[in-house]
């Protein structure tokens, strides 16, 4: 199976409406470095968005697209917010599935 590149993910979501996307980034070792919520075009989007503001610390990223009708809370807008934080913020978000889980082989994206 060939991985897309952010330039692939980048082109399929220009026409696409502004969504809010949680972010989640994990090291090569699978500790969880922090999370964030960014407003994007599409996941691409959304990791450069992170990469320009400085919140991305590298890694493997975790990326969802939040409902629409989600209350998206402001505290984790553009910053790189902790497990805790996140926790209590936010508890439906998690902040990151171990690197081991089904939803994290099919979610993350590594290297970018």
């Amino acid at each position: 199976m060939i991985e897309p590149t952010l330039d692939d993910l980048l082109r399929t979501e220009r026409d696409r409406p502004l969504g809010w996307y949680y972010l989640s980034f994990q090291d090569a070792g699978g500790c969880f470095n922090g999370g964030t919520i960014v407003r994007a075009r599409g996941l691409g989007g959304a990791i450069v968005i992170a990469r320009e503001h400085g919140i991305n610390p590298g890694g493997h990223i975790f990326g969802v697209s939040l409902d629409p009708d989600y209350s998206v809370p402001r505290e984790l807008h553009y910053r790189l917010a902790t497990a805790e934080e996140i926790t209590r913020v936010a508890p439906t978000l998690v902040p990151m599935p171990s690197s081991k889980s089904p939803e994290a082989q099919k979610g993350a994206i590594p290297g970018f």
